[in-house]
């Protein structure tokens, strides 16, 4: 089947299934899949959803014809089997917390405007659909195939300990080659690595202040380490009037010097405490110049504020340097590859309380920079800094598997890259190339992995782990064609 018969021939069948596709992506939407909640009562929820939201999948799976395989409700495999290899397409259905800022409800699968909104249609449950569904395409196709498929479906992605995939390798086999559909369109075939350093200072809040003084007792912000924090809030005692006043006019002093600074207090007289919220804009992780970052605004104002102690201060202005230096300059861990770019700093989540603070980095490092040598340099400059003030300091990993970098040549797996090149140029028109990415995706778990999509620069933005996070319809269909047609061309006989 020459090029142009194939795509015909997919359009046709994206067309004739297209609504029925919308549907289920807007009905997985609706299942909240939120990994990684510390909360029993929220992480009960989780498992809910997750469970309802593979009973659903299984329920479209077998009735496309596919074999279905559900280890534990922690992954879960769709086949379109054959003897011998076959390609592996690994997705997600858990997701981050959908923050603030969202125009429509990001758990309830909307279409405004040609536009489907919720918390997963980038990352990762729109994927999951297209991939389904262009594994039924390939069925209907009716080709003689020379490779089966497996949508491998996980849950865990999103905060680190990949379970999930544990357990799918205990109990399952490598693929021969997999695509991933969790970055961009072309082909990102570089991903910086990713560890997420948490930093512990023994160094109490509000010692050594008056009674009746307005005092700093807690500050807190960020829910996942891989998210930009968009909230933050420090919990003042309410002291006296001339104290709240005080720090009323210095929040004012501070917003004006910071006018990209957003924060308000929250005085409810009839409570012992006042609160100060910073408002910021959350965004993935691996691009923090796209999110700004609440924490940061919040410990840059307690660094100069006169509601800290000297010491206080000096934690503060530490962190917040070493935090706001998006490169990791300043922490001796700035380095860049010239095709998989720059290391990148991320604040995630911080705790600052009467037992001591806690702040959670998600570091990217580039590829040749080993996570191991992050881990150290940042071990260093906190102890250097701890022995200065004379406290004790810890450092250490929240994963259990933090991953260095990875770069995919194109001569070690050859047969994928060109069937992913003739299918992108074919559907789309435009020229075939290479990119590198900061996140962290399941690639690095497998063997001539490589990313395929699902957003393409060209036509619309990045809007993963973002509020009002989407997809047009007419890129949801776009993607169908595009995996239907690279899986035809991987699997079906040439």
């Amino acid at each position: 089947m020459t090029s142009g018969e194939l795509l015909e021939r997919i359009q046709q069948l994206v067309e004739e299934e297209g609504e029925q596709s919308i549907a289920a992506l807007c009905e997985i939407l609706r299942c909240r899949t939120v990994s990684g909640e510390s909360d029993p009562e929220k992480k009960q929820e989780a498992e809910r959803e997750i469970r309802r939201c593979l009973e659903y999948l299984e329920k479209l799976a077998t009735s496309m014809g596919f074999e279905w395989r559900n280890h534990d409700n922690r992954v879960a495999v769709a086949e379109l089997p054959h003897e011998g290899e076959f390609v592996g397409l690994p997705v997600h259905v858990d997701v981050v917390p959908a923050g603030d800022g969202w125009t429509y409800d990001p758990f309830a699968g909307e279409i405004v405007d040609g536009k489907i909104y919720g918390r997963g249609t980038q990352d990762d449950k729109g994927p999951v659909i297209q991939m389904l569904w262009a594994m039924k395409i390939l069925k209907r196709l009716d080709v003689k195939l020379r490779r089966g498929v497996r949508l491998i479906i996980g849950t865990t992605e999103e905060f680190g300990e990949w379970t999930d995939l544990d357990l799918y390798f205990q109990r399952e086999p490598m693929p021969a080659m997999a695509i991933v559909p969790d970055a961009d369109f072309p082909v990102v075939n570089g991903e910086k690595g990713v560890v997420n350093v948490q930093i512990r200072l023994r160094f109490p809040l509000g010692e050594g202040q008056e009674d009746g003084e307005i005092r700093l007792v807690r500050v807190e912000g960020g829910r996942r380490p891989n998210m930009v924090p968009d909230h933050a809030e420090a919990l003042f005692t309410r002291g006296d009037t001339e104290g709240l006043e005080n720090l009323q006019r210095e929040l004012q002093r501070f917003l004006t010097s910071e006018p990209n600074a957003r924060a308000e207090i929250v005085n409810n007289p009839e409570e012992n405490y006042v609160k100060l919220v910073f408002h910021g804009r959350s965004a993935h992780g691996s691009r923090p110049e796209l999110g700004h970052n609440a924490v940061l605004d919040l410990l840059y104002f307690l660094g100069q504020s006169a509601f800290t102690s000297d010491d206080e201060a000096d934690v503060a202005q530490f962190i917040f340097a070493n935090a706001s230096d998006m490169y990791g300059k300043t922490l001796g861990i700035d380095s860049e590859h010239p095709f998989v770019g720059r290391t990148t700093v991320s604040l995630g989540i911080f705790r600052w309380d009467d037992e001591g603070l806690s702040a959670v980095l998600n570091v990217r490092p580039t590829y040749g920079m080993p996570v191991q040598r992050v881990l150290e340099n940042i071990k260093k400059a906190v102890d250097d800094f701890a022995q200065e003030l004379g406290i004790e300091s810890e450092i250490g990993s929240l994963a259990r598997e933090p991953f260095d970098a990875i770069y995919v040549d194109e001569s070690s797996a050859p047969e994928l890259i060109a069937a992913l090149r003739e299918a992108y140029t074919t559907v789309t028109g435009r020229p075939f190339e290479f990119r590198s990415m900061g996140g962290t995706t399941y690639a690095k778990a497998f063997k001539k992995a490589v990313n395929f999509g699902p957003t393409d620069p060209v036509e619309e933005p990045e809007m993963a782990h973002q509020p009002d996070e989407h997809v047009r319809v007419d890129c949801h269909l776009r993607n169908i064609k595009l995996y239907a047609y690279a899986l035809a061309r991987l699997c079906g006989d040439a």
